[in-house]
């Protein structure tokens, strides 16, 4: 992720870059974030990683660094995306193992559309099973 002021909106604006095709000398002023840089293993790893995990979202591995590099820049810029929004900055990768849903599934729980599991305003994961069941109670099933 390479994150640059823009003095016109006074905002840090975060954006998705493929480090093999970024010549060195165009990141002058910027700031530029690895996977390594997100979450920690020491301490806990960041929920986008958290959930593509729990929904299986990782069979092989070798995307799983793209996709939770262009999902935590999305949510640097906004924090709660739609699924249009989501379907966009996963657009530029690749996988092969997981036919994209598990891992669709596992970035759609940051949107809070009616369709996603945040919807309810509460900010639960419903990948966390303790909520799964709460939530299939209220809607009485």
């Amino acid at each position: 992720m390479v994150s640059r002021y823009q003095p016109a909106t006074k905002t840090i604006m975060h954006f998705s870059a493929n480090a093999c095709l970024l010549p060195l000398c165009s990141l002058q002023g910027a700031a530029v974030t690895t996977v390594e840089g997100v979450g920690s293993t020491k301490s806990r790893i960041h929920p986008v990683q958290e959930r593509i995990a729990k929904a299986h979202g990782s069979q092989c591995g070798f995307c799983t660094p793209g996709m939770v590099m262009s999902m935590y820049t999305l949510l640097r810029n906004k924090p709660q995306p739609s699924m249009e929004d989501i379907t966009q900055h996963l657009a530029g990768n690749l996988c092969r193992c997981t036919g994209y849903r598990p891992i669709i599934d596992g970035c759609r729980t940051f949107c809070q559309e009616e369709n996603c599991c945040q919807a309810n305003g509460a900010g639960d994961c419903c990948l966390n099973g303790d909520k799964n069941d709460d939530e299939a109670e209220r809607r009485g099933e």
